[in-house]
């Protein structure tokens, strides 16, 4: 065993001891290993001075890119009812960007005792049941998927940085004429290239050319169900039930028993009513609306998020609902 700590195997002193040892005077060794020292204190205390603004500047640009994704989401989810700039639509939702939902005042003419993020994140995920008749046509659905919605956590916190983000400077003045908005009427018919697909694969149904699994269907419309396309969450549930108390959207039970309804327009070449009842009402939902449901927006991004055979299954398990 060596000697003293430091020696090589055989009891030769290193390389590196040997620099400091021998061509380095004791003098230059002290003045080198207090530079040194004082090189690391001053790193070290640098480092802590100006670890809070490199931790504001990855915040920030983290809440940056969470609002951008944000923006994302809400063009798509909820721009239809809300307005592309948070102005409101008539008859669907009020504004999300007027100065009463930001500075606090509507928070505490509700009662609220959170935070205003807080308020954002609970009626995203949860939705509005409960809504103002004589102000709006239709409840809120539920848009997390703890709620049976589409959404994901992740995916609700950026629609809450997004929409409270409004609040983080002057608002524009309103604009009287946007505030709130109609939305355009929509096209008499529906989308025709979207009705053309939904008659085919009706018909393809149908003709049993593409064979459903109503037990994999079944799972497609429940909670967590998501579409073959990229996985993303279909949320069905979150505005229809199979059983119990009416959502937002009809019910599932007994929906082989009533469709097609009476005064459902069936387009040509279509081997199915029913069949094609089904497919429609998911792949072009505005087509047709159920009697006590006007005014009710279901989401249209079906087609972009189910394949063929997710629309197959769903039918199967829909025609054992009777």
């Amino acid at each position: 065993m060596a000697d003293y700590i430091g020696k090589g195997p055989d009891g030769e002193k290193t390389a590196f001891q040997k620099f400091f040892t021998e061509l380095l005077p004791l003098e230059q060794r002290t003045l080198l290993g207090t530079v040194v020292f004082f090189a690391i204190i001053l790193s070290v205390g640098w480092t802590i001075i100006n670890e809070p603004a490199r931790m504001d500047t990855f915040t920030a640009q983290y809440d940056g890119r969470s609002i951008q994704r944000g923006a994302a989401q809400f063009r798509e989810a909820c721009a239809e009812c809300h307005g592309m700039n948070g102005e409101g639509v008539l008859g669907r939702g009020p504004s999300l960007a007027r100065p009463d939902l930001h500075n606090g005042q509507r928070l505490a003419e509700l009662g609220w005792a959170g935070s205003l993020d807080e308020y954002f994140r609970q009626t995203i995920s949860a939705g509005r049941p409960i809504y103002t008749e004589e102000l709006y046509n239709g409840p809120m659905p539920a848009w997390s998927q703890e709620y049976g919605g589409p959404l994901r956590g992740d995916e609700v916190e950026d629609l809450v940085a997004f929409v409270a983000n409004w609040g983080a400077g002057d608002l524009p003045t309103p604009d009287p004429d946007l505030i709130p908005t109609q939305p355009p009427a929509a096209d008499e018919g529906g989308d025709e290239e979207l009705i053309a697909e939904a008659v085919e694969i009706a018909n393809a149904i149908a003709a049993g050319e593409l064979v459903g699994d109503a037990a994999r269907g079944e799972t497609l419309v429940s909670a967590g169900g998501v579409g073959s396309v990229d996985g993303t969450a279909l949320g069905c549930q979150g505005c229809h039930v199979i059983e119990g108390s009416q959502l937002i959207g009809p019910n599932y039970a007994g929906i082989a028993a009533r469709v097609p309804y009476d005064d459902f327009e069936v387009p040509e070449g279509v081997d199915d009513p029913q069949i094609y009842y089904l497919v429609e009402s998911i792949w072009v939902p505005g087509n047709y609306i159920v009697a006590g449901f006007e005014g009710l927006v279901m989401p249209n991004q079906f087609p972009n998020l189910l394949t063929e055979q997710d629309m197959a299954d769903i039918v199967a398990f829909m025609l054992t609902l009777q």
